[in-house]
């Protein structure tokens, strides 16, 4: 009833999947390599200040030049990623959608020199597999007012449970940090002093990067989850009695909320997301079969 499913194989749709992909990978990367060199930093200088005191100035040169760095470019860099990447997604959202393209918020789309420079770059093979069938493809047995709401709604389920799965194993992981500096303290029978300067200093990066991310993903889930109630509720109405003009403004507008989203929203990194992947996959099938299942029997759909 749609062609959701066609339209989203496209080769010229493959193309921006391929590319907001390879944008989104190479953010991930300078992420990890920032967070590395972040925790290694202090590391290194309480090594140099017993082995090899003459570097420890150069470390402390090269701790406050890279945080110059970090703050006047690679952050700006990374937002400007992000953007382009949230912009590509749009544009896909857009054409596979059937929804209008917001000029006013979004601004104009990503140049398409950029985006073939962008979609020539190689993936892994498990990322080769992500390029097609981006949605569940039983949302084309449905009006596309209705398959649309289902979309949007995997969106923003896939997007939640990601972040509540990474979420607690940060969680878990600054407990773990918390716990085993008070053993090694206890058992070694450190002073305050001795704690401070051998624990908690070469430690204290890391578990202040655990404590922003947990935050930051926790601000990430209570907008999605708002969004998602959002679309909970368009979708009683959709079923109801609102017109499909209506549920598709409303569409528009949730799906600038997404856009929103998207262009802020922290990162979550590969290790964790590509083994869920195929399991969150099967299970937003799954959901995805539900709830046409549901439109069809509310709007006698054959």
């Amino acid at each position: 009833m749609n062609e959701i499913e066609k339209i989203q194989n496209q080769p010229e749709m493959v193309r921006i999947v391929r590319a907001f992909i390879v944008i989104y990978n190479r953010s991930k990367q300078y992420q990890a390599i920032a967070l590395l060199v972040t925790m290694l930093l202090p590391i290194l200088g309480g090594i140099a200040a017993v082995f090899k005191p003459d570097l420890k100035p150069f470390i402390a040169i090269f701790a406050l030049s890279f945080g110059f760095i970090d703050a006047l470019l690679i952050d700006r860099s990374h937002k400007a990623r992000m953007k382009s990447a949230a912009k590509l997604q749009e544009e896909f959202d857009c054409h596979v959608l059937s929804l209008e393209w917001n000029k006013f918020l979004v601004g104009r789309a990503v140049d398409p020199e950029d985006v073939a420079r962008e979609s020539s770059c190689k993936l892994s093979a498990s990322d080769e597999r992500r390029l097609t069938d981006w949605y569940p493809t039983v949302a084309k047995e449905l009006p596309i007012h209705l398959a649309r709401i289902i979309c949007q709604r995997t969106n923003l389920w896939y997007d939640r449970e990601l972040r509540t799965r990474y979420r607690n194993i940060i969680s878990w992981s600054i407990a773990l940090i918390v716990i085993a500096s008070t053993v090694v303290s206890s058992t070694v029978g450190f002073t305050v002093t001795s704690f401070v300067i051998t624990i908690l200093v070469p430690i204290s990066p890391a578990l202040n990067w655990a404590i922003r991310e947990y935050y930051r993903q926790t601000d990430a889930m209570k907008t999605l989850e708002n969004l998602k109630s959002e679309i909970e509720k368009l979708w009683d109405k959709a079923l109801g009695n609102a017109t499909v003009e209506e549920v598709t403004e409303a569409s528009r507008e949730l799906q600038d909320a997404i856009f929103a989203h998207r262009t802020s929203s922290p990162l979550i990194f590969n290790w964790l997301y590509k083994p869920l992947r195929p399991k969150m996959e099967s299970n937003m099938n799954s959901g995805a079969e539900y709830w046409v299942k549901q439109a069809k029997t509310a709007k006698g759909i054959n």
